[in-house]
């Protein structure tokens, strides 16, 4: 009925991407399947003898104290770093306020001339790169002969509310120098991820309008670099008066917190990541899964305050795409 009355709807443009994604939170949340008393789940209470009711209350008290009130994607017991995920052997070769750069070590007897600088995200934390054996990148590129380095930014706190783009684009650079040094090469390849893929790239365009010809290729991944209007979901709220309330918002805490990271991609897929897991932990009192993946996801950090106001800038004005955003380092 929903569908239809937006059919109906004589909405165009972004207003009609709009009324489909909030109308999608709706259906989300309202679905019948999200209530404790399907019969899926009284099967489920009958054939464990309620101790499936059990495990879903206790479940559900311990996300309030360790998940914010959101439901476990994952076990939290099941890995431990550097034991069973984060496991390449490596060592930090430089350290300053904003990150650690990691060298890992050769697996193999000889190694391509060029080394690899690996940026992750602020988001998250940098062993996306490297969870299990089987599901390592940096494990494939260190058995392909490829020398590996990898920035871990530090994990913010409202004292560093003034790190900004230009902050990190700085670091990057910084990176490189060293990567440069150490290997002795003259150009490094440089790879992305995520907010890491901007960091990276504001970087590279920094070193390129120095002519400083540091970097032979770079490669971006998950990176959101031209913000056109209703291309993205992130941005498909982005109006001058709500990116000010944003800005004034997390400026006021110093710092974009774990929880509003956390709620900032629940929101953009709610059956997937909210209540899926909702009827799993809580309704059937099903075990969270144990998933390196997975795991991962749930470890956030924090995202300094003028980082999330120029990201946000960027998503709704998209200078960087333009060649209109100053980096200053």
């Amino acid at each position: 009925a929903l569908d239809q009355w937006l059919a109906s709807a004589p909405l165009q443009g972004i207003d009609r991407q709009r009324a489909e994604f909030l109308l999608d939170a709706i259906k989300d949340i309202y679905a019948p399947v999200n209530t404790p008393f399907t019969p899926e789940a009284i099967r489920r209470a009958a054939e464990t003898n309620g101790e499936s009711l059990v495990t879903g209350v206790q479940q559900f008290m311990a996300d309030l104290e360790h998940n914010h009130g959101y439901p476990a994607v994952a076990d939290r017991g099941a890995f431990q770093l550097g034991k069973d995920v984060a496991t390449q052997p490596g060592a930090v070769v430089y350290r300053c306020e904003l990150f650690e750069l990691i060298q890992y070590q050769p697996s193999t007897s000889a190694v391509h001339k060029r080394p690899l600088l690996y940026v992750f995200s602020q988001v998250n934390r940098y062993y996306l790169g490297d969870l299990t054996a089987d599901r390592s990148l940096f494990k494939q590129l260190l058995d392909n002969g490829i020398q590996v380095f990898a920035i871990s930014w530090r994990n913010p706190r409202a004292e560093h509310a003034h790190w900004s783009l230009d902050s990190y684009a700085a670091a990057v650079i910084d990176a490189v120098r060293v990567v440069r040094s150490i290997t002795r090469q003259r150009r490094i390849d440089l790879m992305g991820l995520c907010a890491g893929g901007i960091v990276a790239t504001a970087a590279a365009g920094v070193l390129r309008a120095r002519q400083d010809h540091w970097i032979n290729s770079l490669s971006l991944f998950v990176s959101i670099i031209d913000n056109r209007p209703g291309e993205n979901d992130f941005t498909l709220f982005a109006t001058d008066e709500t990116v000010a309330a944003q800005k004034a918002r997390v400026r006021a805490q110093g710092t974009l917190s774990e929880r509003d990271i956390l709620e900032m991609f629940a929101m953009l897929r709610l059956d997937e990541n909210v209540f899926s897991f909702v009827r799993s932990n809580y309704f059937r009192g099903e075990s969270p899964l144990a998933h390196p993946l997975l795991f991962w996801s749930m470890d956030y950090t924090r995202v300094p305050a003028e980082l999330q106001c120029d990201l946000i800038d960027l998503g709704h004005s998209n200078k960087l795409a333009r060649g209109e955003q100053a980096i200053l380092c």
